[in-house]
Protein backbone atom coordinates (compact mmCIF):
# COMPACT_ATOMS: atom_id res chain seq x y z
CA UNK A 1 0.00 0.00 0.00
CA UNK A 2 1.08 3.54 -1.24
CA UNK A 3 1.19 5.90 2.00
CA UNK A 4 2.28 9.02 1.67
CA UNK A 5 3.38 9.32 5.76
CA UNK A 6 4.58 13.05 5.10
CA UNK A 7 0.63 14.08 5.14
CA UNK A 8 -0.21 12.26 7.96
CA UNK A 9 2.82 13.33 10.47
CA UNK A 10 1.73 16.49 9.54
CA UNK A 11 -1.15 16.42 10.54
CA UNK A 12 -0.27 14.36 13.40
CA UNK A 13 2.35 17.66 14.24
CA UNK A 14 -0.79 19.71 14.30
CA UNK A 15 -2.27 18.64 17.08
CA UNK A 16 1.71 17.88 18.94
CA UNK A 17 5.02 19.28 18.34
CA UNK A 18 3.68 21.77 16.14
CA UNK A 19 0.89 23.39 18.31
CA UNK A 20 1.41 26.89 19.42
CA UNK A 21 0.06 28.29 22.72
CA UNK A 22 2.28 31.23 22.62
CA UNK A 23 -1.00 33.49 22.09
CA UNK A 24 -2.97 32.02 23.94
CA UNK A 25 -1.14 32.19 26.83
CA UNK A 26 -0.54 35.86 26.00
CA UNK A 27 -4.34 36.27 26.10
CA UNK A 28 -4.30 34.60 29.71
CA UNK A 29 -1.71 36.21 30.89
CA UNK A 30 -3.58 39.82 30.00
CA UNK A 31 -6.87 38.23 32.34
CA UNK A 32 -4.41 37.24 35.07
CA UNK A 33 -3.22 40.70 35.27
CA UNK A 34 -6.93 42.41 35.15
CA UNK A 35 -8.00 39.77 37.37
CA UNK A 36 -4.74 40.89 40.05
CA UNK A 37 -6.34 44.15 39.76
CA UNK A 38 -9.62 43.42 41.04
CA UNK A 39 -8.40 41.48 43.94
CA UNK A 40 -5.90 44.47 44.91
CA UNK A 41 -8.55 46.78 44.39
CA UNK A 42 -10.87 44.81 47.67
CA UNK A 43 -7.27 44.51 49.40
CA UNK A 44 -7.14 48.44 49.90
CA UNK A 45 -10.88 48.80 50.22
CA UNK A 46 -10.82 46.17 53.14
CA UNK A 47 -8.24 48.23 54.88
CA UNK A 48 -9.65 50.99 55.04
CA UNK A 49 -12.51 49.83 57.66
CA UNK A 50 -15.91 51.32 55.57
CA UNK A 51 -17.70 48.61 55.44
CA UNK A 52 -20.68 50.32 52.91
CA UNK A 53 -17.89 51.36 50.76
CA UNK A 54 -15.94 47.95 50.88
CA UNK A 55 -19.15 46.32 50.05
CA UNK A 56 -19.58 48.32 46.83
CA UNK A 57 -16.27 47.67 45.51
CA UNK A 58 -16.83 43.99 46.35
CA UNK A 59 -20.27 43.89 44.73
CA UNK A 60 -18.13 45.46 41.39
CA UNK A 61 -14.53 44.00 40.90
CA UNK A 62 -16.22 40.20 41.96
CA UNK A 63 -18.39 41.03 39.21
CA UNK A 64 -15.46 41.92 36.37
CA UNK A 65 -13.96 38.87 38.00
CA UNK A 66 -16.20 36.65 37.22
CA UNK A 67 -16.67 38.22 33.51
CA UNK A 68 -12.68 38.12 32.97
CA UNK A 69 -13.18 34.13 33.86
CA UNK A 70 -15.47 33.56 31.65
CA UNK A 71 -13.18 35.34 28.76
CA UNK A 72 -10.64 33.07 29.88
CA UNK A 73 -12.82 30.11 29.08
CA UNK A 74 -13.72 30.96 25.84
CA UNK A 75 -10.35 31.84 24.98
CA UNK A 76 -8.97 28.56 25.93
CA UNK A 77 -12.11 26.99 23.64
CA UNK A 78 -10.15 28.21 20.75
CA UNK A 79 -7.88 25.64 21.31
CA UNK A 80 -10.10 23.12 21.74
CA UNK A 81 -12.14 23.43 19.28
CA UNK A 82 -8.88 23.64 16.76
CA UNK A 83 -7.53 20.69 18.09
CA UNK A 84 -10.90 18.75 17.17
CA UNK A 85 -10.97 20.00 14.22
CA UNK A 86 -7.68 18.85 13.09
CA UNK A 87 -8.61 15.30 14.46
CA UNK A 88 -12.00 15.17 12.47
CA UNK A 89 -9.62 16.18 9.48
CA UNK A 90 -6.69 13.02 10.91
CA UNK A 91 -9.76 10.64 10.40
CA UNK A 92 -11.25 11.83 7.27
CA UNK A 93 -7.83 11.63 5.91
CA UNK A 94 -7.12 7.98 6.65
CA UNK A 95 -10.68 7.07 5.95
CA UNK A 96 -10.78 8.56 2.15
CA UNK A 97 -7.03 7.70 1.08
CA UNK A 98 -6.78 4.53 3.15
CA UNK A 99 -9.92 2.97 3.95
CA UNK A 100 -8.57 3.22 7.65
CA UNK A 101 -11.02 3.90 10.23
CA UNK A 102 -9.40 5.24 13.43
CA UNK A 103 -10.47 4.10 16.80
CA UNK A 104 -9.15 5.80 19.34
CA UNK A 105 -12.23 7.87 19.29
CA UNK A 106 -15.41 7.41 17.35
CA UNK A 107 -13.99 11.04 15.55
CA UNK A 108 -16.50 13.10 17.55
CA UNK A 109 -16.34 15.98 19.41
CA UNK A 110 -17.78 14.36 22.80
CA UNK A 111 -15.68 11.13 22.18
CA UNK A 112 -12.45 13.49 21.47
CA UNK A 113 -12.79 15.34 24.80
CA UNK A 114 -13.50 12.69 27.17
CA UNK A 115 -10.45 10.92 26.15
CA UNK A 116 -6.86 11.47 27.75
CA UNK A 117 -8.39 14.16 29.92
CA UNK A 118 -9.08 13.46 33.93
CA UNK A 119 -12.41 13.47 34.89
CA UNK A 120 -13.31 16.60 37.47
CA UNK A 121 -13.71 15.02 41.19
CA UNK A 122 -16.90 13.61 41.79
CA UNK A 123 -18.25 13.98 38.14
CA UNK A 124 -18.45 12.31 35.06
CA UNK A 125 -16.70 14.56 32.94
CA UNK A 126 -13.63 15.70 32.37
CA UNK A 127 -11.97 18.80 32.78
CA UNK A 128 -11.55 19.54 29.34
CA UNK A 129 -15.63 19.07 28.72
CA UNK A 130 -15.72 21.17 31.81
CA UNK A 131 -14.00 23.99 30.25
CA UNK A 132 -15.99 23.42 27.20
CA UNK A 133 -19.09 23.87 28.63
CA UNK A 134 -18.00 27.27 30.84
CA UNK A 135 -17.15 28.58 28.06
CA UNK A 136 -20.33 27.95 26.15
CA UNK A 137 -22.15 29.29 29.28
CA UNK A 138 -20.72 32.44 29.63
CA UNK A 139 -21.39 32.89 25.61
CA UNK A 140 -25.01 32.39 25.94
CA UNK A 141 -26.34 32.41 29.75
CA UNK A 142 -27.96 35.55 28.68
CA UNK A 143 -30.19 33.87 25.93
CA UNK A 144 -31.37 31.31 28.34
CA UNK A 145 -34.35 30.78 30.00
CA UNK A 146 -33.62 31.31 34.00
CA UNK A 147 -35.21 27.43 34.06
CA UNK A 148 -33.25 26.22 31.63
CA UNK A 149 -36.31 23.48 31.25
CA UNK A 150 -37.13 24.46 27.66
CA UNK A 151 -33.53 24.49 25.71
CA UNK A 152 -32.50 22.99 22.43
CA UNK A 153 -30.67 19.41 23.25
CA UNK A 154 -27.37 21.29 22.21
CA UNK A 155 -27.69 23.77 24.96
CA UNK A 156 -28.87 20.90 27.85
CA UNK A 157 -25.70 19.20 27.02
CA UNK A 158 -23.78 22.00 28.64
CA UNK A 159 -26.31 22.38 31.12
CA UNK A 160 -25.80 18.83 32.14
CA UNK A 161 -22.08 19.57 32.82
CA UNK A 162 -22.88 22.72 34.79
CA UNK A 163 -25.68 21.23 36.84
CA UNK A 164 -23.02 18.53 37.68
CA UNK A 165 -20.43 21.15 38.44
CA UNK A 166 -23.23 22.62 40.74
CA UNK A 167 -23.91 26.03 38.71
CA UNK A 168 -26.68 27.74 39.60
CA UNK A 169 -28.72 30.06 36.98
CA UNK A 170 -29.22 32.60 39.82
CA UNK A 171 -25.42 32.48 40.90
CA UNK A 172 -23.37 34.85 40.70
CA UNK A 173 -19.63 33.78 41.53
CA UNK A 174 -20.42 30.45 39.09
CA UNK A 175 -16.81 31.11 37.44
CA UNK A 176 -15.29 31.50 40.55
CA UNK A 177 -16.63 28.32 42.00
CA UNK A 178 -15.68 26.37 39.15
CA UNK A 179 -12.25 27.62 38.88
CA UNK A 180 -11.72 26.83 42.37
CA UNK A 181 -12.02 22.97 41.43
CA UNK A 182 -10.21 23.42 38.26
CA UNK A 183 -7.45 24.44 40.40
CA UNK A 184 -7.59 28.13 39.81
CA UNK A 185 -8.02 29.16 43.79
CA UNK A 186 -6.91 32.57 43.65
CA UNK A 187 -8.64 33.44 40.50
CA UNK A 188 -5.78 34.88 38.93
CA UNK A 189 -4.40 32.24 37.27
CA UNK A 190 -6.52 31.15 34.05
CA UNK A 191 -3.66 29.81 32.03
CA UNK A 192 -4.13 26.53 34.93
CA UNK A 193 -6.99 25.86 32.37
CA UNK A 194 -4.13 26.47 29.07
CA UNK A 195 -2.35 23.67 30.38
CA UNK A 196 -5.20 21.44 31.23
CA UNK A 197 -6.05 21.52 27.68
CA UNK A 198 -2.33 21.49 26.95
CA UNK A 199 -2.06 17.72 28.85
CA UNK A 200 -4.91 16.42 26.83
CA UNK A 201 -3.69 17.86 23.56
CA UNK A 202 -0.54 15.73 24.25
CA UNK A 203 -1.99 12.16 25.46
CA UNK A 204 -4.47 12.59 22.63
CA UNK A 205 -1.84 13.15 20.12
CA UNK A 206 0.49 10.22 21.61
CA UNK A 207 -2.41 7.75 21.46
CA UNK A 208 -3.16 8.76 18.06
CA UNK A 209 0.39 8.35 17.10
CA UNK A 210 -0.04 4.86 18.33
CA UNK A 211 -2.59 3.78 16.57
CA UNK A 212 -0.96 4.71 13.27
CA UNK A 213 1.82 2.99 13.94
CA UNK A 214 0.02 -0.06 14.36
CA UNK A 215 -2.04 0.47 11.23
CA UNK A 216 0.93 0.91 9.59
CA UNK A 217 0.52 4.82 8.35
CA UNK A 218 3.14 6.27 10.18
Amino acid sequence: MFKQPNIIRSKLDQIGRHFNTHRIKRALLSLSEAISDCISAINRAEKLGNQEYLDGVVDEETYYIEEFLGIAFVVCQTDITYIVSKIKSLHKYCKESYRVELTVTDGKKESIMKLGSKLLRQIPYTLVQVIDAFANYFKHREEWDISWDNLPASAQKTVKILRAVGVSPFSTGNFRMVSKKLGNKNFDNPIIFSDIIQDWRQNLHDKYEEELKMKGLL
